[in-house]
């Protein structure tokens, strides 16, 4: 199979607000992300690679959510986390359109759902499709999709035309009852804030160190920003 080369984009520079970056790096303006210039091709089965099994298709889509979750429950920002996504690809020697022609033809799972909407929101093979990418989320979230689940969240939060803070606390709420650390921190962040939810300053403070407790360094972030302002 062909190696996927891995680029270099830079990084969101320019967002003032950092008690909500990791999220903030999700906003619409993706003009620095590198895309991987190959023209859509309408797809069919007979697209995909018959050397590859799709139990290993489905472990390597299963693999790939795990790390871009780790990455960020870990506060880990979208530059590194998308170039992390790609090595793992890159080492594996793993082609790129084979997943997305399989992404395409088996869209009866949260994860193959869910993979499908971050291929069109990144414009990773196929061309950027935001809206393409909301009802994809959207079909995952409704069918426990983590990812999914923190990713629609952080568009209610951030996207202009989708904005709606309720549904955002709602979501970050429910994961933070499954101990999800990403969530738990941004629920903290509506608290501190106001989004979704009256103000709370003492709530925000403890699911802050609850989620820094996890691993979470945008949590710790959060605290340092509390204790300089209050």
């Amino acid at each position: 199979m062909s190696e996927i080369k891995v680029t270099n984009d830079s990084d969101n520079s320019n967002i003032s607000n950092t008690a909500n970056s990791s999220y903030r790096e999700l906003a619409p303006n993706y003009d620095n992300i590198d895309k991987i210039n190959i023209k859509e091709i309408k797809p069919t089965i007979k697209n995909i690679n018959e050397n590859i099994y799709e139990e290993d298709l489905s472990f390597i889509i299963e693999e790939l959510i795990n790390i871009y979750l780790n990455d960020l429950n870990k506060g880990i920002k979208t530059k590194t986390r998308k170039k992390n996504f790609l090595n793992y690809i890159n080492n594996n020697e793993i082609n790129l359109q084979e997943i997305y022609y399989w992404l395409l033809n088996n869209q009866n799972n949260p994860n193959s759902i869910y993979l499908l909407g971050y291929f069109n929101y990144h414009g990773i093979v196929t061309n950027i499709n935001k809206e393409k990418t909301f009802e994809l989320y959207q079909k995952a979230a409704k069918l426990e999709n983590i990812a999914a689940q923190l990713d629609l969240a952080a568009i209610y939060m951030d996207e202009k035309d989708k904005k709606d803070y309720e549904k955002a606390y709602e979501l970050f709420k429910k994961l933070t009852e499954k101990e999800n650390p990403n969530a738990i921190n941004m629920l903290g962040y509506c608290y501190d804030y106001g989004f979704g939810i009256d103000v709370n300053k003492q709530k925000a403070v403890e699911l802050y160190q609850k989620a820094a407790d996890l691993g979470n360094s945008d949590a710790l972030i959060n605290l340092e920003v509390y204790e300089i302002f209050n």
